[in-house]
């Protein structure tokens, strides 16, 4: 372990879902992508056919079209994707099986990490930048260990933000929606935001939102402790763009979020009751240079991430309030240039991590730190016309776990103008967190009656991974179909330790996950259309077990009704299959399966006038209350609600 002196100097049965590519871009300094391109998964735009990967697109337009809480709500009806929001009202997004640990979210293509040092219900990665601000969601289903490295194996969120205009212009943004009966959950958010030039070649844009929830309390919830917590969230970014010339572009980028989950109980152990309240404030700098030449691209970024968690918990023992720290420090660079068929991307990456948390790492100096090199390659290769082989590569040196190689191969082959079949195989990894690895950490836990301590005696969990798939579509319709499959080596859990009470971190032997993704659209009419997707997953530990709380069938749909030029209205159904949830009976852990539920929503927009939209509807129309169907259920699906929202522009 380093000392920290010299670490940080600066610190959606079928649905459309847009397929294509996903790592950072390095175009033109003055390029930005089309609406049919994605930029995160090489380097390079490609159209929705032609991407190396399995990938979902979620628009802005779409954001708009029903308020949303946080990236897990906004995601929740995409294929593949299980994001659901738990018994403490905190949301966890996983992809293709793999719990929401596995899955990397990006701002720009930047990282994002305060879970490291608050591991245990710390979605605080889910509100990181105002809602006014995203341009675009580009989601990779399946992992990208090959370009993003270890956090990767489960598949790459990247937050793509609007860019500075040349034209002032501004944006303000308000919804408010309640849960019917009076057990609290109103939510309201604020968002304003402007763009335009402070010179010629000098460019700014600047969002802030407010956010507020009121905890939920509902007749089925245990012992009055709330089912959805309280949580104020209060974000800021802005992006300052120097246009060099014609080939540089200087990109200047500051956020700021600030979390809290105010003072609530959250659990009950007999007579005892234990509340809780925490912040997050979060602070990410950025500086990033694209430059396009006459031999390629060229891309160097260098960001800045630090967080500081208060965490209150009476169930701690002394002390009950405890200060957290996470710095990370991110370089990265590469470049891209064609060589005849072959388009090459080499870069490189460095990262530097330091958790700060006396209490749990008391008996290491109260300090964790590790660092870790990367070199990345990928060659896109034009064997023919319709035929594209992208080979991948990156080489990963932890400081405490050594050198690892994870390659990636994928074909894409577009049979003709309505087909594109697609498939690859990769491998992955994720290298265990330090509150995994480091022997000197401890954090209380059952209730403040035992200990988890980390352990120096894990490896790094590895994957390999498959999957191949279809597109076919013309116009009026689009339809895919993608199969998929995981064996997953070494996955991280705790275990009880031998005539102990207390926990230890250890490598499960082995699971695997499979499954089929089908998405569809169809304009029924012109101005009627269907948008529908199904998953199909199969999760299973070494002796065949069902992991818990993973529904082998998920199911959405979209209707969608253009009435006039200035009115439209939709109605969507979401169906989720029974799921597992762990029970323990006679001391024992046993697999209790849970049934089966199916929700619909209901909206229309007003286009009030050219620069101002109205926004009213429903979630949850039949109030499907997850509690009272099964207490055992992990997750919570808040009331039958309403909700109004306009925008504004100007």
């Amino acid at each position: 372990m380093k000392s920290s002196a010299s670490r940080f100097v600066t610190p959606t049965l079928l649905a459309t879902t847009i397929v294509a590519l996903l790592t950072q871009q390095a175009t033109a300094a003055n390029s930005t992508p089309q609406a049919d391109e994605v930029i995160t998964v090489t380097t390079t735009a490609h159209n929705t056919r032609s991407a190396p990967a399995s990938i979902s697109v979620i628009t802005a337009e779409q954001i708009k079209a029903a308020p949303v809480n946080d990236l897990s709500d906004l995601l929740r009806h995409e294929v593949g994707i299980q994001a659901e929001t738990d018994t403490n009202g905190r949301s966890d997004i996983g992809i293709r099986g793999m719990s929401g640990k596995y899955t990397l979210v990006l701002v720009d293509g930047k990282r994002l990490s305060s879970s490291n040092a608050l591991w245990r219900g710390g979605n605080f990665d889910n509100t990181p930048v105002p809602l006014g601000m995203i341009e675009r969601v580009e989601v990779i289903r399946g992992p990208m260990s090959a370009l993003y490295g270890s956090d990767a194996i489960g598949g790459v969120i990247n937050i793509i933000t609007k860019q500075p205009g040349t034209q002032w212009q501004g944006a303000a943004d308000a919804d408010f929606k309640a849960i019917e009966g009076k057990d609290g959950g109103e939510q309201h958010r604020t968002n304003l935001g402007f763009t335009g030039p402070l010179t010629d070649n000098l460019l700014i844009r600047m969002n802030g939102e407010v956010y507020d929830r009121q905890a939920w309390t509902p007749t089925e919830a245990t012992d009055g402790i709330p089912l959805i917590e309280a949580k104020q969230t209060r974000n800021f970014a802005s992006t300052l763009s120097w246009l060099v010339d014609e080939q540089q572009r200087f990109e200047l980028d500051y956020l700021y979020n600030q979390d809290e989950r105010p003072l609530d109980i959250f659990r009950k152990t007999g007579n005892k009751v234990h509340s809780r309240q925490q912040q997050n404030d979060r602070n990410l700098f950025g500086l990033t240079h694209k430059g396009n030449w006459s031999w390629g691209d060229t891309t160097v970024m260098a960001n800045y991430e630090s967080s500081r968690i208060d965490d209150f918990n009476t169930s701690y023992s002394a002390p009950q309030q405890r200060e957290l720290e996470e710095n990370t420090l991110t370089l990265k660079g590469y470049t891209n240039l064609m060589l005849a068929n072959h388009y090459l991307t080499f870069g490189g990456e460095y990262l530097d991590r330091e958790l700060v948390d006396t209490v749990s790492y008391k008996d290491i100096g109260g300090r964790e730190s590790h660092a870790q090199e990367a070199l990345f390659a990928q060659d896109e290769i034009g064997l023919t016309d319709s035929l594209t082989l992208t080979l991948g590569g990156r080489y990963d040196h932890h400081e405490i776990y050594g050198g690892h190689f994870t390659p990636r191969g994928y074909l894409v082959y577009e049979l003709s103008d309505l087909v594109t079949v697609k498939g690859g195989v990769s491998q992955a990894f994720k290298a265990p967190a330090p509150h995994q690895y480091s022997k000197g950490y401890s954090i209380e836990s059952c209730g403040g009656n035992c200990l988890i301590y980390g352990s120096d005696k894990v490896k790094p969990e590895t994957s390999t991974n498959y999957e191949l798939g279809i597109i076919a579509g013309e116009g009026i319709w689009e339809t895919s179909a993608t199969l998929f499959y995981s064996d997953i080596e070494d996955m991280l859990t705790f275990k009880q330790i031998p005539n102990s009470k207390d926990r230890t971190w250890y490598n499960l032997d082995k699971a695997t996950t499979k499954g089929l993704e089908l998405t569809g659209r169809l304009d029924l009419f012109e101005d009627l259309s269907l948008n529908a997707n199904y998953t199909y997953l199969k999760a299973e530990g070494e002796q065949g077990q069902p992991l818990p709380e993973r529904p082998e069938h998920k199911a959405n749909a979209r209707l969608t009704w253009q009435a006039t030029e200035r009115v439209n209205a939709f109605v969507g159904t979401t169906y989720t299959g029974t799921q597992f949830a762990e029970q323990t009976v006679n001391k024992a852990t046993v697999l209790h399966k849970l049934p089966s539920y199916q929700t619909f929503d209901l909206g229309t927009g007003f286009k009030v006038t050219n620069n101002f939209d109205l926004r009213v509807g429903i979630t949850n129309l039949t109030d499907v209350r997850l509690q009272e169907k099964d207490a055992l259920f992990q997750n919570v699906e808040p009331g039958r609600s309403y909700y109004i929202s306009g925008s504004a522009r100007f």
